[in-house]
């Protein structure tokens, strides 16, 4: 991110996203309750606390849902926000740029402290399923841009 390869470092989030769901499926948790309860909730624990690297991780290029999965994860304060859309004036035009009290957050680029036992919320989806219609409508406005 900070060499500005931004496709690189979505590409590099997303393959570390895919190692932790490949562990998931690989371990089984749910096929481990009854015969090893121990190994199921440790497999779990793993899988939480790299979900709560992960929201860190995807934060700049998904803050408001990287926000829901901090909320999620049982955590307070905000991540990396409240984020506002703000038009700025530059050089005799005027942008409209993403900004926040960065003073109020209380994310960092460091490992998650997500402890073992934390509470957990209530799960709830973190995207709308789009209708077919309304992605072949966006995709047909972006191909004609």
């Amino acid at each position: 991110i900070e060499n500005a390869r931004f496709k690189a470092s979505l590409g590099e989030a997303m393959r570390l996203s895919s190692e932790v769901n490949q562990y998931l499926n690989d371990q089984a948790p749910w096929s481990l309750v009854d015969s090893d309860r121990e190994r199921a909730a440790t497999v779990l624990n793993v899988c939480l606390r790299c979900v709560d690297d992960l929201k860190t991780i995807f934060a700049p290029f998904l803050p408001f849902t990287s926000q829901v999965v901090h909320e999620l994860l049982g955590h307070e304060g905000y991540l990396a926000g409240p984020l506002e859309l703000q038009e700025v004036d530059e050089d005799d035009e005027t942008h409209t740029v993403l900004t926040g009290d960065y003073a109020s957050w209380i994310g960092s680029w460091a490992p998650g402290d997500l402890p073992t036992g934390q509470a957990l919320r209530e799960p709830r989806p973190l995207f709308a399923k789009l209708d077919p219609v309304v992605a072949d409508e966006e995709l047909a406005r972006m191909a004609g841009s």
